[in-house]
């Protein structure tokens, strides 16, 4: 069969002309030209490129005959591809002549190879006679070492002389190598042989071959680089090779201004690139124009006269805070006028260009290294990931990386920015509560820095765009404005570890030095244990070591000396911090004391804790839920409130909640230290629902039915408005009742002493009433009728029930109801069918019958007074 297929191509040659060209846009390789070999190996892609699509591995190979004399010059112009490291069992051979179609034969002609052992591949130029192969000339090492796609021009003329060529879509031809080699074998076949293993049997790709007479060059050269290099250098790159005499001609290059160089030298590793040097030294800040003219490429093309406009700026390495984030999108949408591309945005704060060249971006999982790039002051500079380069074309100042950090979702990311010494420039952390907006957060718009002077990193200094185009890539931010830190750290948790170390954590990062002399323990006989030794633990934790162990009971540690953060605002050094050894909670020795569960649009819902025990307890892998209120066996959300030690101390408050930051600002926190940070919240139905409280054994603590009906009647809209807990601290047979918050405290009191409070009433009789006189108007001031309760023997029911001094029915508070040995019940002055009281006297009705059969009536009277 093979001596078949040679008598074929034989008959073929008769047909062939002096040129041949292919750029395989009809679809196929078997007419106009008709290439034959291995057909079944190859394909016509999409891209209208010739492909390798081997079944198996192995040697597959194309040939197509040409007619061309040695005694002519001769140019071969090819695209080849290679989607993989080549080696010496993946590589191709390009035969520009040969007198046989099969490479695997003993065979005279001359050959372009495409990958070799090692990692120093090269492209290089071979002849073959027969089965010796000897090399004519070989480009530089290692440039084909990875994947790689080229234009390949070779040229060779009649005096022997070869020149192989090639150009990456990124830059401007390059002369390879040149190369003498007289041989005078006629050639007949242009041949493609490709060798590959299976993991590339369709990783080779090759297009637009032309073989004829030698084209001649018609292209003007071009600049197609600039770069300030100091304040007396320049550097210029051009699209091809040069007359040499135009190059070092100073007259070439004149500035308005500053004149001729004083000299030229050209790149030691570009040959397409000159550095001018000047006598006289750029001024910062100042405006130049460089004209550069009268140069020739080698085939005499004039290069246009160009004029190059540039702003000197000193070039410096770059220090803390000169470059800051300044616009993030962590969370791009097909609905947004953005790209779908995550990117970051970085500013040039200071007066110098800054070479960013080997800086780092990480989030600490991966790391983009930028590559040469000089950042002018006082601009703005996209990054974003180089796959992504066509979504960002129409911005000007952008950076495409390699393993751009992949921005979470949500969660937000920590990201840090490093020179190339590994010195950090600049951190952020960010998440959704960055966009401060609940209409943005789910994605879409990008988060901007409000205040560039500002360096320290705080969340509150970030803001959703409100700019049309949901973000301002490459231009000033949308929220420009200032932003103040005057919020001091605050201790947020202190464990006691052992009888001699404590675990001490921070709200944010101290920027002062922190030594043993900054603590000391204060026991209840007042006796001061000195701290010995501080162990940094992360950037707001430490570990303490005190002289001596601590007491039983409760201890408080003191901050003697002043520890502040980044803006400077000093640690309350007033305040003592209680600690002590935990004990295990059972269930009502915490319970949900407040619950915001529809809040106002760009809030969030909130959970307070109460510790009414006398432990201390940790909350450590204590878990908040929202379950089905009607079958409580079903979780519908659920959220771990922290691994970490959180301890809570008797008649203490915490309140959970996602954003920290909307909560102060919507209600009146006068606690920092009782407000906990929790993303996770379960967000709880706007109606009705309950929550349940879990401890780290998964012991139900707590639980709570909540519903809308559960609103004091006359507010205007439950919105915004939190139910707290009116009783209920004594025992689980108390009959618990809820209130809205009072609007005197913003109808929320989140850390603090609920506005419906009562206080421990002691009474002398069995049922009596606490406040004769209320109003209810929701005003936080006596809002309802307080009647407190005290029997001597458990298991007690009663019933408490409002009349007109008439005797008319008004209010069935309690029927038959268990109640603890004491406690209060609540009348909010509305009847039975939601009407408020009328003003006037009511009596007040209650009959209790204990277990041993006793029964007894109480009655006295109440006054509803005049509301608002």
């Amino acid at each position: 069969m093979r001596n078949v297929f040679l008598l074929f191509f034989c008959l073929v040659v008769a047909v062939t002309h002096a040129q041949m060209t292919d750029n395989f846009s009809d679809g196929n390789f078997s007419s106009n030209p008709n290439w034959i070999g291995d057909t079944s190996d190859f394909i016509v892609n999409s891209s209208a490129e010739l492909q390798l699509n081997a079944a198996i591995a192995g040697e597959s190979f194309l040939s197509v005959p040409i007619s061309i004399s040695l005694s002519d010059s001769i140019e071969w112009r090819f695209r080849i591809k290679q989607d993989f490291a080549p080696s010496s069992s993946n590589y191709s051979r390009i035969f520009l002549m040969a007198d046989q179609s099969d490479p695997t034969l003993s065979l005279n002609g001359y050959f372009l190879q495409f990958g070799e052992a090692l990692s120093n591949d090269a492209v290089q130029l071979f002849r073959q006679s027969g089965t010796v192969i000897t090399s004519v000339c070989r480009g530089p090492d290692a440039q084909i070492a990875a994947a790689f796609d080229l234009q390949m021009r070779v040229t060779r003329f009649s005096s022997g002389e070869w020149k192989i060529y090639s150009k990456a879509d990124s830059g401007g031809e390059q002369l390879l190598c040149l190369g003498i080699d007289l041989g005078s074998l006629p050639g007949q076949f242009l041949t493609l042989d490709c060798n590959f293993t299976s993991g590339n049997i369709n990783h080779f790709h090759f297009d637009d071959f032309y073989v004829g007479p030698i084209v001649p060059d018609l292209i003007k050269p071009f600049v197609t680089t600039f770069n300030v290099i100091s304040d007396s250098t320049l550097s210029i790159s051009f699209s091809e090779n040069l007359k040499v005499n135009d190059v070092f001609s100073l007259a070439n290059y004149s500035i308005a201004g500053a004149g001729l160089p004083s000299s030229i030298a050209i790149d030691s590793t570009n040959d397409y690139s000159i550095q001018l040097f000047y006598n006289q030294h750029f001024i910062s800040g100042n405006h130049y124009s460089l004209t550069v003219s009268g140069l020739n490429d080698l085939s005499g093309n004039q290069l246009n006269d160009t004029l190059i406009s540039f702003d000197y700026f000193p070039v410096a390495n770059g220090k803390v805070d000169d470059v800051i984030f300044n616009e993030i999108y962590f969370e791009p949408s097909s609905l947004s006028p953005l790209p779908i591309a995550e990117f970051i945005e970085l500013y040039n704060r200071s007066d110098s260009a800054i070479q960013l060249s080997n800086w780092k971006l990480s989030d600490g999982s991966s790391t983009a290294v930028f590559p040469d790039h000089l950042f002018s002051p006082k601009t703005y500079l996209l990054v974003f990931d180089q796959n992504n380069l066509a979504s960002f074309s129409s911005i000007q100042n952008k950076l495409a990386v390699v393993n751009f950090p992949g921005l979470n979702n949500d969660t937000g990311d920590s990201m840090s920015l490093k020179n190339a010494s590994d010195q950090i420039i600049s951190t952020t952390i960010f998440n959704d509560n960055s966009y401060h907006d609940s209409h943005k957060k789910s994605g879409g718009w990008t988060i901007e820095r409000v205040d560039q002077n500002f360096t320290c990193d705080q969340i509150d200094n970030w803001k959703a765009s409100v700019a049309t185009p949901h973000g301002t890539p490459g231009f000033a931010n949308s929220v420009s404005g200032n932003y103040f830190d005057t919020l001091p750290p605050i201790v947020e948790m202190v464990f006691e570890e052992d009888s001699v170390h404590l675990s001490l954590h921070f709200s944010e990062e101290l920027f002062s030095t922190i030594s043993s002399l900054n603590f000391a323990v204060i026991d209840s006989q007042n006796a001061v244990n000195d701290c010995i030794n501080v162990e940094q633990l992360s950037t707001n934790g430490v570990t303490l070591t005190f002289l001596n162990p601590f007491s039983s009971g409760m201890n408080r540690l003191l901050i003697r000396d002043s520890l502040y953060d980044c803006s400077g605002n000093l640690v309350d050094t007033s305040l003592m911090i209680p600690f002590g050894k935990s004990e295990p909670a059972k269930p009502g020795d915490v319970v949900i004391n407040e619950i915001l569960f529809d809040p106002v649009d760009g809030g969030d819902d909130f959970v307070e804790l109460y510790n009414c025990s006398s432990k201390i307890i940790d909350l450590s892998n204590w878990i908040i839920s929202e379950n089905d209120i009607m079958d409580p066996s079903i979780v519908k959300d659920e959220s771990l409130i922290t691994t970490e030690h959180r301890l809570l101390f008797p008649a203490d408050f915490l309140v959970l909640n996602r954003n920290l930051e909307n909560l102060q600002r919507l209600f009146y926190c006068p606690y920092r230290n009782k407000l906990m940070s929790l993303p996770s919240l379960p967000d709880y139905n706007a109606d009705n629902g309950k929550v349940m409280l879990y401890d780290e054994n998964g012991t139900v603590i707590d639980a709570m039915n909540y519903a809308d009906t559960m609103q004091f009647y006359l507010l205007n809209s439950p919105k915004g408005v939190s139910l707290e807990r009116l009783n209920g601290y004594h025992g689980e047979k108390e009959n618990v009742q809820w209130h809205s918050a009072a609007s005197s405290v913003g109808f929320a009191t989140p850390g603090y002493r609920n506005s419906q409070w009562f206080g421990e009433t002691k009474t002398t009789g069995r049922v009596e009433v606490v406040n004769e006189v209320f109003s209810p108007d929701n005003d936080g001031f006596d809002d309802m009728l307080a009647v407190h309760y005290h029997f001597d023997d458990p298991g007690t029911t009663m019933s408490l029930r409002i009349y007109t001094k008439e005797g008319i029915p008004v209010r069935d508070v309690l029927i038959n109801e268990s109640l603890a040995i004491e406690g209060d019940v609540f009348w909010d002055g509305f009847s039975n069918d939601g009407r408020l009281a009328l003003p006037g006297r009511y009596l007040v009705w209650a009959k209790t019958f204990a277990e041993n059969g006793s029964a007894s009536t109480f009655s006295t009277s109440c006054v509803v007074a005049l509301t608002k």
